[in-house]
């Protein structure tokens, strides 16, 4: 017995594109945009059928419905793409997974052989001859009587990706015949990225992905000098590198750097391109040993209204301008301010009238590029925490923040007018 047909009867047969004049949401009338259902014409529901999409504006953004089954049986608007409980049904089994596979650094791929004399004992080299198979080959030590170095033939593993660490990097995973550049692909709901910030624009349907990170480490790092920012760096100890968790340690640590060098090795750190491009920023000296490659673990859910990308410290949302991740850390076990631990924008100690008064006034200087900062949104939780009123805070949102900020705009221009 044949299928239900869902298709409109009828067909108009067109020799050209369509052009619409007029400002318009879709080339079907009956989308919308709607401000909200109770907009919707009663004659659209007089010839709707599964499948028909309309448009309905929330916050000044489009957010797409189509008419479908809903979990009661019946027919109705469903939001169209990954309803919440299965994306948080997809989220969890991607988070299971667990850590990311190993990353395993090797020296080049193709199918000419570099001179093994050249190269460490232990480098490996991914032999691509299509004609004769593929290969991972491993440079041999020296041999006793000619003194010349060699390679040998090792198993590679489907469990491992190869990452090569020269100029051109590239990812490659074994699918049991040969090696596969994954680089920038999706592989079995799987993405394998050299960096995070190509997931921002990269073309891909809705749904949950595992990411797979490989980056360049950088072992035996110390940092030389401070920099031009003090305080950026104290943040950097304390919230990305994670050396600790007192603000005040960060402190201690990043002014001791001048006559005791900040060696990364001893907090067992290894920094990437991306904290590397940190220190150049702001001016920071540093020495570094030969670079590895280090593998981490990301989920990605891609649905109709954005992106959010996750892992086990946190989440991250594309900034307006799609250039970078805002990233958001979990706080485990809350978080709390004594006055002993806070700093102005120098990273210098504030100053209080007297700690055991308790009518005494704290007042917490902002500087105007603080200020500024926070009123455009570009500012993390860490930075806003002074505001929360509380010694265990919930950060405050940028609702909140930016409610604040006019706030405190509305006195000064009240203040100013008198």
């Amino acid at each position: 017995m044949a299928g239900k047909d869902y298709r409109t009867k009828g067909t108009y047969g067109l020799g050209g594109q369509v052009r619409i004049a007029n400002k318009n949401s879709h080339v079907d009338y009956d989308y919308g945009a709607y401000d909200s259902f109770d907009d919707i014409p009663q004659s659209l529901y007089d010839t709707v059928q599964i499948g028909k999409t309309i448009g309905i504006v929330t916050d000044g953004k489009i957010t797409e419905y189509w008419w479908q089954k809903q979990k009661d049986g019946t027919l109705g608007w469903v939001i169209k793409g990954v309803d919440n409980d299965t994306l948080k049904a997809l989220i969890a089994a991607a988070m299971e997974k667990g850590d990311a596979k190993e990353v395993i650094g090797v020296v080049g791929y193709g199918d000419t052989l570099p001179d093994a004399n050249n190269l460490d004992e232990g480098d490996c080299f991914l032999y691509t001859d299509n004609e004769n198979g593929h290969e991972l080959l491993l440079v041999e030590v020296k041999n006793e009587q000619t003194g010349v170095k060699g390679w040998t033939s090792i198993t590679p593993s489907t469990e491992v990706i190869y990452k090569t660490i020269a100029e051109e990097s590239k990812l490659f995973v074994w699918n049991g015949e040969e090696f596969a550049d994954v680089t920038g692909e999706v592989v079995d709901d799987t993405i394998y990225v050299n960096n995070l910030n190509t997931l921002l624009t990269k073309s891909l349907p809705q749904g949950v992905y595992q990411v797979v990170l490989g980056q360049k480490g950088y072992g035996g790092t110390v940092i030389t000098s401070i920099g031009t920012n003090k305080l950026q760096l104290i943040k950097w100890v304390r919230s990305t590198a994670k050396l600790t968790d007192s603000l005040s340690s960060a402190k201690n640590i990043v002014e001791a750097i001048p006559t005791t060098p900040l060696n990364l090795s001893e907090y067992d750190y290894v920094p990437t391109d991306t904290d590397l491009a940190f220190f150049s920023q702001y001016d920071i000296l540093y020495t570094s040993g030969d670079a590895t490659v280090k593998g981490s673990s990301y989920v990605l859910s891609v649905t109709a209204n954005g992106r959010i990308l996750e892992n086990k410290d946190g989440w991250a949302e594309p900034k307006s301008n799609n250039t970078a991740w805002e990233w958001n850390n979990y706080a485990y076990n809350g978080h709390t301010h004594e006055i002993g631990s806070i700093y102005d924008d120098n990273g210098d100690d504030l100053a209080i009238a007297d700690e055991m008064d308790e009518s005494a006034e704290l007042v917490f200087p902002i500087e105007r590029e603080t200020l500024q900062s926070i009123a455009n949104g570009e500012y993390e939780s860490d930075d806003t925490a002074m505001f929360s009123g509380a010694s265990g805070y919930t950060p405050m949102t940028s609702a909140q923040v930016a409610a604040l900020v006019q706030v405190a705009l509305d006195a000064f221009d009240a203040a100013r007018a008198e």
